[in-house]
């Protein structure tokens, strides 16, 4: 019964890193996978900061226009 839980615990691991060998061969997979959340974020809050800032008629943020901001932002 050990020597079972054991096998099936090795063949596991092998495997967990198989499949993390396999993700690391082409680096710039890895790479994008984990700066594509962080461009969703930081892109629309550029983008939307210099059209609130420099445009008059848009005005600065205010909590009566941030709902409009959020949804500019994430269409654009």
């Amino acid at each position: 019964m050990i020597k079972q839980i054991k096998d099936n615990l090795n063949q596991i691991n092998s495997l967990a890193q198989k499949n993390l060998k396999l993700r690391l061969r082409f680096k710039y997979r890895v790479i994008i996978f984990l700066i594509s959340p962080i461009f969703s974020i930081i892109m629309p809050l550029i983008v939307m900061s210099h059209i609130f800032q420099f445009n008059e008629s848009v005005g600065p943020w205010t909590k009566d226009n941030f709902v409009i901001f959020q949804i500019l932002a994430y269409n654009i």
